[in-house]
């Protein structure tokens, strides 16, 4: 994946690669020695049962690895594991 502002992320829509729209891009956690983006919090307004395999903040927005994420365009593209 090409590098990409973390500004750009913000606000922009997240869905499953199957589809289903999962929330919008609350902010970030990157590494602090290597910069690397590690996570995005993902504002929801989905139940923790449709979402239960998905780590959850204290304040209730989805942890989702950066490593889940397949395609940034119009919208941020994540896959998520097969318990859901």
């Amino acid at each position: 994946m090409s590098p990409i502002l973390a500004s750009t992320l913000t606000e922009k829509p997240v869905c499953s690669a199957d589809g289903r729209q999962l929330g919008t891009v609350r902010n970030l956690t990157m590494n602090p020695q290597t910069g690397r983006l590690e996570s995005v919090l993902v504002a929801t307004d989905r139940s923790a049962g449709e979402l239960r395999h998905i780590p959850r903040t204290p304040e209730g927005d989805l942890r989702i690895s950066a490593g889940a994420i397949v395609g940034v365009d119009d919208q941020l593209v994540v896959t998520l594991s097969d318990a859901d």
